[in-house]
């Protein structure tokens, strides 16, 4: 259990961090925020092309554990592939 809260005591700290520069940077320089967040954009994949990916890596799961108790309960409860 301790651990769970210094996991989220350090993820609480990051975000501070963050966005504490982030306040810093538009408090001193608009122009900077502007051009990082512009930058950031540009880097990033904006089409999200890694939820496709992941979408057909877990169809890929599912059919490989569509062969034994699961697939069967699966069949029994009225699921498809899609749910």
């Amino acid at each position: 259990m301790s651990s769970h809260s210094l996991l989220a005591m350090h993820n609480l700290t990051v975000m501070d961090t963050f966005f504490a520069g982030i306040r810093t940077v538009l408090a001193k320089s608009p122009e900077t925020f502007t051009k990082e967040f512009d930058r950031f954009t540009e880097t990033y994949d904006e089409s999200v092309k890694l939820f496709d990916s992941a979408e057909k890596l877990w169809a890929k799961v599912d059919s490989e554990r569509g062969k034994g108790r699961l697939a069967r309960e699966k069949l029994a409860s009225g699921q498809t592939s899609k749910e």
